[in-house]
């Protein structure tokens, strides 16, 4: 049985501009590189052996230097793979970051279990087979996930799970900021109802930023590190997702009860103790509704130290990073998937 922690939309780098206060920017800044740390632990924790991020790792598709090399940093010091596709936030058009070869020969010395998922192909590792639906620009009119239409199911190994790796809107969900885009005609919409319910075994989602069930398959994890007040009754954030899957079988979390298990706390607890927070901008400004309420910002209760994350060690000083690096895994021929 296979553990996966499930995330997504960390938009590191975002840069607060309605934030007047520049240490509170600073500090909000932090506290989302900080997040990533808290992702780490949850993956000892729950000892999981990969992680999926759906999405909009970065605000802009050309972050800042500094932002990057704290990212893969901080990625690096996980001792599992973790897998990453471009959202609309952080696209992957040619000329953005993750086509830079100063970006690729860091991350080969910082962060050597990080892959970048570019390619709308069948990825098969030794745990699962990842189908990964990247955003090759920011906008556009047609559906990331339409290559599986034409994808040859039997050539994936029977025996191993498969996952949907994708970013963006899905056909019939609205929600508090996010009804104007999705129900507009937006961009990087997903038709969930095109895709075969019976070769798949979860769907990881990113683009909304709370916790939300969109398919007895598909999840949005919400964003790790909320940054505005409650979006409703049912708002979730704060987390990400620890999910156990079988092929064939239905996705599982602990404790089953409750699952999608939050590893975090939920934003929804933190609302109690936000006495004085900086104000900011919404937690999805691409997808906010005109006047709608104001926005809020924090930091959650996790204050950062002032100098940011802690130094970590050289790359090949961390625990776990070559092994993780050398996890096993291969691409199917180009022929498998279909146009």
């Amino acid at each position: 049985m296979l553990r996966l922690i499930h995330t997504a939309d960390w938009q590191i780098g975002k840069p607060y501009g309605r934030v007047a206060d520049g240490q509170k920017r600073f500090r909000l800044q932090q506290e989302r590189l900080a997040a990533i740390g808290r992702i780490r632990e949850a993956v000892e924790r729950q000892q999981a052996e990969l992680v999926l991020v759906a999405g909009d790792l970065f605000d802009s598709p050309t972050p800042a230097a500094a932002a990057v090399l704290e990212v893969l940093e901080l990625i690096g010091a996980m001792a599992v793979p973790v897998l990453v596709i471009p959202g609309n936030h952080d696209h992957g058009a040619p000329g953005t970051l993750w086509h830079r070869d100063d970006l690729q020969r860091h991350q080969r010395q910082l962060a050597p279990n990080l892959q970048l998922l570019l390619e709308r192909q069948p990825l098969v590792l030794e745990q699962a087979v990842v189908l990964p639906c990247p955003l090759l620009r920011n906008q556009d009119s047609s559906d990331p996930c339409q290559w599986l239409q034409g994808l040859d199911w039997s050539s994936l190994p029977a025996e191993l799970p498969r996952i949907v790796l994708a970013h963006g809107g899905v056909h019939g969900f609205g929600g508090r900021d996010y009804d104007d885009e999705a129900q507009a005609g937006a961009s990087n919409r997903i038709d969930l109802a095109a895709l075969p319910p019976g070769p798949l075994d979860y769907i990881a989602l990113g683009d909304w930023h709370n916790l939300k069930q969109v398919s007895a398959q598909a999840w949005y994890p919400g964003t790790p590190e909320p940054d505005r007040f409650d979006q409703g009754e049912d708002n979730q954030r704060g987390q990400v997702l620890l999910v156990e899957l079988e092929r064939g079988a239905p996705p599982r979390g602990h404790p089953p009860a409750h699952w999608p298990h939050p590893l975090a706390q939920p934003a929804r607890a933190l609302q109690r103790r936000r006495r004085s927070r900086p104000p900011g901008p919404p937690d999805r400004g691409a997808h906010r509704r005109p006047g709608g309420p104001g926005p809020a910002a924090t930091g959650g209760e996790r204050q950062p130290q002032p100098g940011g994350p802690s130094p970590l060690p050289p790359a090949d000083q961390r625990p776990g990073a070559a092994a993780a690096a050398a996890a096993p895994q291969r691409r199917l021929p180009a022929g498998a998937a279909g146009a």
